[in-house]
């Protein structure tokens, strides 16, 4: 295709980011790839996950960019330096990533494995671990909003809110539209909008929102967010 014979490893893109500096980091199934100056590069520094699927990517926009690969880990990219992310207790965790978040206070979050949110802070690694009640639970999504409060997509539980150390859930039951969290955006004004694969819904403290076809949206699930 068009798309490979110009340097795309991979026609499956998975995830996307945008760095500080104007460029997008583009991550396939194939591999990693940055698109800077109107064309695509395979990145040099970026060997040791070269082939994996890419399956997340996080830029702070402070010359930073976090990347999730499947099957090899977390890594962190600053002035061409690329370094994984270890930790004895939970590297079996880090090698299956599923989304990426550092947060307002420098803490490392990662949606991993099969029901494990990890997150860094002051150097530890600690894990907050989802009750199961169906086999595909995995976190799909995470954001912060500006209170500080990180928020969780999983793909079968719904959502869930962590602050100041405590876990809580918005899910169906709760009016949530669907409880496969597709995607995660807080916007500019503070609120969190929710893309599931039975629509569209938006949180505001205490107010939870669905929008459908009666706002003017059509049906159907919503698997991508961004503001302009």
């Amino acid at each position: 295709s068009s798309d490979l014979q110009q340097g795309l490893p991979s026609d499956s893109v998975n995830a996307l980011a945008e760095d500080g500096e104007g460029r997008l980091w583009v991550g396939t199934e194939a591999g990693l790839v940055v698109f800077q100056n109107g064309h695509l590069d395979n990145f040099a520094a970026v060997a040791a996950p070269a082939g994996k699927p890419i399956t997340s990517l996080f830029s702070n926009r402070k010359g930073t960019t976090w990347i999730g690969a499947k099957g090899a880990g977390v890594f962190s990219l600053r002035g061409g330096q690329l370094e994984q992310v270890h930790d004895p207790v939970f590297n079996d965790l880090l090698q299956d990533p599923h989304c990426l978040l550092v947060d307002h206070e420098g803490r490392i979050w990662v949606g991993a494995g099969d029901d494990s949110v990890l997150y860094r802070e002051d150097g530890q690694w600690r894990r907050y671990r989802f009750p199961r009640r169906l086999a595909r639970h995995y976190v799909s999504a995470l954001a912060e909003d500006p209170d500080g409060t990180v928020w969780a997509g999983s793909v079968s539980e719904g959502l869930f809110q962590f602050r100041h150390g405590k876990l809580v859930a918005v899910n169906a039951s709760s009016g949530l539209s669907d409880n496969l969290i597709e995607t995660l955006l807080v916007d500019r004004e503070g609120k969190l909008w929710v893309g599931t694969h039975g629509g569209l819904n938006r949180l505001r403290p205490k107010i939870l929102s669905v929008i459908s076809y009666n706002e003017g949206l059509g049906n159907g699930a919503v698997q991508g967010l961004a503001e302009v």
